[in-house]
This record gives structure tokens, sequence and C-alpha cells, in this order.
């Protein structure tokens, strides 16, 4: 009985879905006047489509950043699945191309737009169709960027706004147990809030893409620049491509539906930091890009960005080290910190921005003391990068990894930096006769690393020291191990694996890597040069859930003549 009450509450609220979603909006908000002369006179259709207008015209000149794995969006094999969902490619020409697939079409959504019925979006995932991250649909908007062909346009439209309208109510009739196989299901599961943030990013960017290309005239920037602000003049006879109502549906999900459970998981600390700032992030994009909105303006705005400042302060050590302690999830911090400060550029930021901005220009100086003599950084956690071959001096070898040392520094350190202590390291890198750095070793004693080097040339003698203490989400059993290099070579290093996952390597290979990977995985302290007490790996016992603001024991000194570190590990071994 209770099943039939819900959809029945359901169908009665998508009867009346024109005055329920103007019921959300302020109408008194600056810019909504004309909205809200037509909602006051009860024109819907018109208020539907000014309200699409300023939407597109906000999202074409806002600065949105990049895409989850951005420069993956225009490889061929995602963007066959563009063609598959538009019915230009057939199903076997799909499965069957050398390319390989990343997803498949397991709802029967592909087809021409307005053809295929409604989409059960409950029913069992069987493998690549887990779409609650959304990224699947991000080919048709780069697709409709490329071509400006409606047919990806309308498709777009028409697969998010059936989620937006039916997902939610399909998955949530389910028995509790069934719901749990989705990842899009709006409990308060790490996995499920991870995947929520991440969609809210993913949808805003793909209707961005849509509303920075829907002018014949609009310029097809590289790739890396796409969602760069588009202040060209938008035709009205092109906003009317994207159907208003459709859009609204969207913007109504993203609203009521999204935000408040993955909220309630990242409102405070305890999650995985860099997990809780995947949310946290995308609902800091709410107060620019949804400021109509009277829970955004009263309610959720003000308290997300309470949320990011405690975030940050929590999060970022008084040296500049992170909490996390994997240098590749750090850094994918940054270039979520990063879409931000272009996002809140030209406006009053928010005490949240600041304080990531404070802590972002901290970590940055970290990673530029802590460069390898021949570019990249130090392995970190269960950061995975690969260590870069062995360089000798005026070999090519050496002028190849030179070149992606100074690519490096400038993807990893300086995107944002414009600080003199980044940016006289940069210039050494670089090769510049002039910068002059005062120091050469360094400690960030907060969390216990430590860079030690003769000086900032390639074939500086180097060690790196992961003296780290107790700390949360990715990190490693890595206490006190240590890397080396001298003569632009790689001597002491860390292990780890090649893929992420086992599912991300030649599937000749997965039982092998499978294997492979628990030996050296993320509890392991066999990949790291440190100890091991009778074949165990070290216990890094409970873990903090914020930064500590003590300095970590132990020694560190540094002169002409010789440098010295000392650290200890005291958390015993399993």
């Amino acid at each position: 009985m209770k099943r039939l009450l819900l959809l029945a509450s359901m169908t009665l609220s998508h009867a009346s879905f024109d005055q329920d979603f103007f019921s959300l909006i302020n109408l008194n908000t600056p810019g909504m006047e004309s909205i809200r002369t037509q909602v006051q006179t009860g024109n819907f259709d018109g208020a539907f489509d000014s309200y699409r207008d300023t939407l597109l015209l906000r999202l074409r000149r806002a600065d949105l950043g990049e895409f989850g794995w951005h420069s993956y969006q225009t490889h061929p094999r995602p963007l066959s699945f563009a063609l598959r969902l538009v019915d230009s490619l057939s199903e076997s020409a799909y499965v069957t191309q050398t390319l390989g697939v990343d997803f498949m079409d397991t709802r029967r959504m592909s087809g021409k737009s307005g053809t295929i019925g409604t989409i059960r979006w409950d029913t069992p995932l069987t493998g690549k169709d887990d779409y609650s991250w959304f990224k699947q649909f991000t080919p048709l908007t780069v697709k409709y960027h490329q071509t400006r062909s409606t047919l990806y346009l309308d498709k777009y439209m028409e697969l998010a706004s059936q989620f937006a309208t039916n997902q939610k109510i399909q998955v949530l009739a389910l028995p509790v147990a069934n719901q749990k196989q989705f990842n899009c299901n709006y409990s308060q599961d790490a996995q499920t809030a991870l995947n929520q943030g991440f969609r809210i990013s993913q949808i805003v960017r793909q209707i961005g893409l849509l509303a920075k290309s829907m002018a014949t005239t609009d310029p097809k920037p590289t790739w890396a620049d796409v969602l760069r602000p588009n202040r060209t003049t938008l035709p009205a006879t092109r906003m009317d491509l994207m159907d208003s109502r459709q859009l609204a549906h969207i913007v109504y999900s993203l609203i009521v539906d999204h935000p408040y459970s993955m909220f309630a998981r990242f409102e405070n600390a305890g999650a995985v930091p860099n997990q809780r700032f995947e949310g946290l992030s995308a609902l800091m994009q709410y107060p620019l890009l949804f400021p109509e909105f009277k829970t955004i303006q009263s309610d959720l705005g003000p308290k997300v960005d309470v949320a990011m400042v405690d975030f940050a302060q929590g999060n970022f050590f008084a040296d500049g080290a992170m909490l996390e302690q994997s240098f590749n999830y750090n850094t994918g911090d940054l270039g979520g910190i990063e879409d931000l400060n272009r996002l809140w550029q030209g406006t009053t930021p928010w005490p949240g921005i600041l304080a990531l901005q404070k802590g972002e220009l901290y970590f940055r100086r970290l990673l530029a003391a802590s460069s390898l003599p021949m570019g990249g950084l130090p392995r970190n956690g269960n950061s995975s990068f690969a260590i870069p071959d062995s360089g000798w001096t005026h070999s090519p070898v050496q002028a190849s990894l030179l070149t992606g040392a100074r690519n490096s520094f400038t993807g990893q350190i300086a995107d944002a930096g414009k600080d003199t202590v980044t940016d006289v390291i940069q210039g050494k890198l670089w090769g510049s006769l002039t910068s002059v750095i005062p120091f050469s070793s360094v400690a960030f004693p907060h969390m216990g690393y430590y860079s030690l080097r003769k000086n900032w040339t390639p074939q500086s003698p180097y060690l790196w020291m992961n003296g780290a203490r107790q700390s949360r989400g990715h990190d490693s059993p890595d206490a006190n191990s240590i890397q080396v290099s001298a003569f632009g070579r790689s001597f002491l290093i860390v292990a780890g694996v090649q893929w992420y996952s086992t599912a991300d390597c030649p599937a000749s290979l997965q039982a092998e890597f499978g294997a492979f990977n628990k030996y050296f995985d993320e509890n392991s302290t066999w990949k790291a040069n440190t100890i091991l007490v009778n074949d165990s790996s070290q216990n890094r016992g409970g873990v903090a859930v914020e930064a500590y603001s003590t300095y970590k024991s132990g020694r560190f000194h540094t002169s002409d003549a010789m440098d010295l570190v000392e650290s200890t590990y005291d958390q015993g071994f399993q």
C-alpha cells in the first residue's frame, strides 16, 4: 500500500510541475523580472523559455573548468558510444569494434530522439552500464560541440530529462535490498555520495558545453579551453533548439533530488577527504549557477560554505600538506580547487573559497619544493604514476625527462601559483640562469615529509623521506620510507602497480595482476622502502579526521656540510 501511495504522490507532483518548479525560485531575484511576469499571468511556456535563456547565457559566460578525465573525453572510444546512442552505429558494430567499449546500452536507450519510450533505470546492472557517474552521456555533448548536429543535442536532453524525471522514482520503489546494487540510490553510502557529487559536476559541464556550442558562429577552442567563458551573442532562434521543459526537469533534479543526502554525509569531517571535497565542491557551484533558488539563497548555499571552511581548515596542515597522503589524489583535488577558483573569479569569494585558496597555495609550495630533480614528484601514499626512466648528462633521455619535468611542474604545481616561491623553483627547473633559491633541503614538520638535495640541478643527489603521521583516506603503510636519486637517475624507488584496478588491465593479465595487486596494494608495506617485522606490514592504527596542529616529533637539520633527518614509527605491525 505504501508503494501505491508513493507513486500516486509522484504522479500528482508531476501534473503540477509548472507551479512546483517556479515555487522553488525567488522571483524577486534580480534577472527574474520577465519570468516573474510570465508566471504571474500563467504563461508557463514563456516562463520556462525565459528561464532556459537565462541559464544558457549564464553557463556560456561561466568558466566551468574541466570535465572529469578531461583529456579522454575526445577519444574515439567514448565518442563511439554517442554514435551508438543516436543509432548511427549498430549494436553489433559497436560491440565488435577494435577500439573496445567503455559503456554498454543495456537499457535500450539507443535510437533517434523520441523513439525509445520510457527508460527503465531500475533494471539490474550488468557491467559497463553503471550510470551513477553520468559520464557515459558526456560523449553526446562532445559530439554536439564538434558537429553542431541537433541529433546529439536532442538525444542528450531526452536521456538526461528522462533520468531527472523517472530514475529516482523507479529505483526508490524497489525493495531496499535491491536499491543497494545501484550507486545512484540517494542514500548516504560512501560510493553513492561520491558518485552523486561527480554526477552533479558532470551534468553542469555537459549542459554548459551544449550552451557554449549552440550558435553556428560559436568558436571551437582547443579542448583544454572548451569550457572557458563564451561571451559571444547567442540568438534566440538558437536557444529554442533546447527544449526548455526538459531543461527544467534536469535543473529540478539538481536542486531537489541531488544535494541533501550527499551533503548530510559530507557536511562534517569523517569521510575520505577527497570524497568530501568532491561533494562539497560540486555544491559550491550552486550559489553562482543557481542563485535564484530559495534553498540556495537561505539554506543550502550558506551551509555548504561553512562546511567547506571546515574542510579546508581540517584538510591542510600548517606546512601545506594535505590530510590525505596520496599525491595523485591531492593533485586531483588541486584541479577541483582550480575549477572553483575559475568559476568564482570576478565575484566576491565566500569564506569557503578563500580557505581553499590559502591551503592550495601552501600545498603547491610543498609540491614545488619536493619535485624530483628529473621531474615529477616522489611516489607518496598510493599514487600510481610511472617512475621515469634513468637519464644521464647530455643524453637524449635526460633532455626528454627535463621536458617532462617542466610539463609536470606546469601541470601540477604552477597553474595557479603566481607566487615567489613556486615561480623561482619553476625558473630553476626550466634552466633559468637567474633563479636563486635560498634553500635546497626542506622539511614539512607538521605532516612529516622531508626533501633533501644538494642543489637544484637535475644531477643533484636527492632523498625523499616520508615520515608521515596518522592520516585519513588513500595513504599507505609506508612510514619512514625513502626514495633516492642522483646523477639524473632513480636508484631507490617505491614500487607500485601499473593499473588503478584489475578491471583496467588486459583480460589476459587480470588473474596475475589481481594476485600481484594483493601483494603491493594500498594496505601493504612491501612496496615501500621501509621496515617490516616478521614479514608483516605496518599497522597504521586509528586515523585522524582532521590535520594536526602540532609538529610531528623528529629531528631535521640542513647545512652546507650535511643534512640529517630522523623520524620514528611506533604503531606496530600486523
